[in-house]
């Protein structure tokens, strides 16, 4: 997908450059005069959602396999809960920063090959940039699973919906910012069309790390029975 946006990123700048509409969009949403990088940082804000439905995966799917009874078949052997389940989060947020790499560098390579002038570091950094809202779903997913397994699910899957919906409503009627500041994507900026706000990407980090390591602990601690 990336490679297929990058592909046909100048063309499609080109396209847009004449709309005042999508001008005026750009602009809401924090993009640049470049076209090239205003349309990449469209596409790199679904990338962000795509990788952000990942994280919700994988909350949805650890919840599966202690609901279904697959999670026995290992706790009955020498491991551990809070081994298992800390385990399975750090797999998960490599897999989320390789996700966002993998991105940003295989664009580049629809964009090298039709000249696009975007470079691969700033390509690499857009990436990047759409791995910090997935690290919360997942450590606030995993938060709630901890505490109420039921919920765990319906809640990562849910600030996603609610925060696309936020960020795609409040750019076309122009909302106020404290409607805005409701959306976690609405705290990440459209790179490679605007600068990376690095410090809102390490307080997503944080407080995804923070609450992946409280849900170890609630799941090590919590009663087994009526899940």
């Amino acid at each position: 997908m990336s490679f297929m946006f990058g592909l046909i990123a100048k063309t499609a700048a080109e396209a847009f450059t004449g709309s005042s509409y999508l001008q005026d969009l750009f602009n809401s949403l924090g993009g640049r005069s470049k076209a090239v990088e205003n349309y990449l940082g469209i596409i790199f804000f679904v990338l962000t959602t795509l990788v952000a439905l990942y994280a919700a995966a994988q909350v949805s799917a650890t919840r599966e396999e202690e609901a279904k009874g697959y999670l026995d078949n290992l706790l009955v052997r020498l491991v551990s809960r809070a081994r298992w389940l800390s385990e399975r989060v750090l797999v998960a947020m490599a897999g989320l920063v390789v996700l966002g790499l993998a991105a940003g560098a295989i664009a580049w390579v629809g964009t090298y090959a039709q000249d696009s002038g975007v470079t691969l570091t700033k390509l690499l950094a857009a990436g990047l940039n759409t791995v910090p809202p997935g690290i919360l779903v997942l450590g606030l997913g995993t938060m709630v699973h901890g505490l109420l397994p039921l919920y765990a699910s319906p809640l990562a899957y849910g600030l996603i919906a609610w925060s696309f919906l936020v960020e795609l409503v409040g750019s076309m009627v122009k909302a106020n910012h404290y409607f805005l500041d409701l959306s976690i994507f609405h705290h990440m900026a459209l790179a490679p069309a605007a600068e990376i706000r690095w410090d809102s990407a390490a307080i997503f980090v944080g407080f995804g790390i923070g609450a992946a390591v409280l849900g170890v602990l609630f799941f090590n601690r919590r009663d087994l029975a009526g899940l």
